[in-house]
């Protein structure tokens, strides 16, 4: 058995080759080595991803896969309650093209049945967040495999568009590792080689992408942040690892203004992490408000830390 990750890694590779600035051969010409190797490839997820003593990239399989869920539970959540809230503001003529489009028998028109009905959204995200949870619990048997396998429609477009999101999230995860190489980290970091990775990824992936492309990549950087805080239910860091939302809030600072869909992203994915470890007093998705529902969820994160709750 293995999962089925694995059919995106020459697609991942592909995505990485993109990154010109990142210098990829001189790093192994100075000993970086080229190859990534894959850990719980079968099991549940040990960790999510690090640079080793032999200076080669070692990632979860199990924790990938986890991050493929996360993407789809949230992109297909995120871009229903966009289209409704967008079809509240056109006017009636608008609202009967609209409706002319639904029935259409195109793949864009049956994309956008799916995401009109809420309850079907709200059905098929409940059931990739929950799957994804059981990765960090327990392996997963033949069954399981089958049904995350039945996520995966190469010919349906949020397939597509999560399979793109999910390429730059482990890009990122990947650019921070090798980032770690490229500034000469010794192997025990610290907390300000860790911020300098996230840098370092960072901007290597934006400065070689353009458009919708760079879009797509910073949702991806996005769950790569957010994918951290699943493995605990406090988001403070380590003696080498700064705080997970501090890390997180740092990035969507330099992003937000660019995209508003960017925070209700965000906002969603953590909402997810609150549903894991039954954080019910976490501010509520239902009360959502552009900008306020994120300083909401900053001043909570602080609170966690501070044993506040």
């Amino acid at each position: 058995m293995e999962y089925p990750i694995y059919k995106l890694s020459q697609n991942v590779s592909e995505t990485f080759a993109k990154y010109q600035s990142m210098s990829i051969e001189s790093s192994i010409d100075k000993g970086l080595c080229p190859e990534i190797e894959y850990i719980d490839k079968e099991g549940k997820i040990g960790d999510s991803a690090e640079l080793t003593q032999i200076n080669k990239v070692r990632i979860s399989a199990a924790f990938c896969q986890f991050i493929w869920m996360l993407c789809y539970a949230t992109y297909i959540k995120v871009e229903s309650d966009i289209i409704h809230t967008e079809y509240d503001r056109l006017s009636e003529k608008e609202r009967m093209q609209f409706a002319s489009e639904l029935q259409q028998n195109t793949i864009e028109s049956r994309f956008l049945r799916f995401l009109w009905n809420k309850k079907s959204v709200c059905k098929k995200s409940f059931e990739a967040i929950t799957m994804a949870f059981r990765l960090f619990d327990s392996q997963c048997t033949e069954d399981d495999l089958g049904y995350i396998n039945s996520f995966y429609f190469t010919d349906s477009i949020e397939a597509c568009i999560v399979n793109g999101i999910y390429q730059y999230a482990i890009s990122f995860i990947l650019l921070h590792e090798y980032g770690h190489f490229v500034l000469e980290h010794p192997i025990n970091s610290t907390k300000d080689h860790e911020n300098e990775a996230d840098f370092s990824a960072y901007w290597t992936m934006i400065n070689d992408l353009e458009g919708k492309e760079k879009t797509t990549a910073v949702f991806g950087i996005i769950v790569s942040f957010c994918s951290m805080f699943f493995f605990d239910g406090s988001p403070k860091g380590d003696e080498q690892h700064p705080d997970t939302d501090d890390r997180l809030f740092t990035f969507l600072n330099l992003v937000k203004d660019k995209d508003e869909r960017f925070e209700y992203f965000t906002f969603v994915l953590l909402t997810h992490w609150a549903f894991k470890f039954n954080k019910s007093d976490f501010p509520s998705l239902a009360d959502y408000e552009q900008g306020k529902s994120i300083d909401l969820a900053r001043e909570y994160f602080s609170k966690v830390k501070n044993n506040d709750l």
